[in-house]
């Protein structure tokens, strides 16, 4: 069995949800969620563009392409990828 940690658990412990109070304090929100929070839709955002960007790493390898330091080939693979759609 394959043992990953997901990117929720790292931030969790980088970033945990007392540290995130005084943010939305400061921009005056008032949370009314009860059971789906800010701090919950920060985490399920963060897991998804880290997934998204493990999706796009996983393509530049298989098309043997790497992202240079302007984005340059990123940019390429982008375009090729709309050609195939």
């Amino acid at each position: 069995m394959k043992k990953s940690t997901s990117i929720s658990n790292i931030l969790q412990l980088v970033i945990p949800k007392e540290k995130m109070l005084p943010l939305l304090e400061e921009l005056k929100y008032v949370e009314v969620g009860r059971i789906f929070t800010v701090y919950d839709l920060f985490l399920f955002l963060a897991e998804a563009s880290f997934q998204q960007l493990g999706w796009l790493s996983g393509r530049r390898a298989a098309h043997g392409t790497q992202r240079s330091e302007n984005g340059g080939s990123l940019y390429a693979l982008e375009k090729s990828e709309r050609r195939s759609l």
